[in-house]
């Protein structure tokens, strides 16, 4: 009887290392698995098991006088390893939540590229023959900062010219955003097409108005 009871201990201490062991080892990869943003899931499966298989084997061992020590061991390992995984989902969100910054901060930040310069605009203004023969064109230019000359340009007998005559060129005094009316009186008949153009000397570059038809 004494044979099998000694039998029976060797054995209950076999299996209660066996099982201790296991779940070490069980511990230990899933803390490191869970430090893997990629094998989160698995570290998480992983020290699951260790918590599962560990507790048996202490069970186990409370027939033996080292019991309490296991406990504290196994809780100590648990507990890192809980502690790990929770560090590491933190550290995806922060990951993510960076990238997330990092994107809204590169749309948002200026490229360097200069904005589109503002350009004069002139704009044709609709006129009706006179009785005698002549017509009045009128018209409107915004200078937005530029020094500019103006001209009406007209005879054409069809929309868009070619305009064969043209008023002498003249300065706009002005140079802010608010219209500058300007007017030419020329020799015209009904039906004649005409358009203001604009000439900027502060860029160098031309604008035009719109056609017209006197009517």
């Amino acid at each position: 009887m004494e044979k099998l009871l000694d039998r029976l201990v060797r054995l209950v201490q076999v299996v209660d290392a066996g099982l201790l062991g296991t779940g070490f080892v069980l511990l230990g990869l899933g803390a490191w698995l869970a430090l893997s943003t990629s094998t989160h899931p698995v570290g998480i499966a992983v020290l699951a098991a260790g918590g599962a298989v560990t507790p048996t084997g202490n069970l186990v061992a409370t027939l033996k006088d080292k019991a309490e020590w296991y406990i504290a061991t196994v809780s100590g390992l648990f507990v890192v390893g809980v502690a790990l995984v929770v560090i590491g989902t933190i550290a995806d969100a922060l990951t993510t939540l960076g990238t997330v910054l990092i994107t809204a901060g590169a749309a948002i930040m200026p490229t360097g590229a200069k904005p589109p310069p503002v350009t004069p605009k002139a704009t044709t203004e609709a006129v009706h023959v006179q009785r005698s023969g002549r017509v009045t064109l009128r018209g409107a230019i915004a200078p937005r900062g530029q020094l500019v000359t103006w001209q009406f340009v007209y005879g054409a007998s069809t929309m868009g010219g070619p305009y064969p005559d043209a008023t002498e060129a003249r300065y706009v005094s002005e140079k802010g955003n608010e219209p500058v009316a300007v007017y030419a009186e020329v020799a015209g008949a009904r039906g004649m097409h005409y358009r203001l153009e604009v000439a900027s000397t502060t860029s160098g570059t031309f604008y035009a108005g719109g056609d017209q038809e006197v009517k």
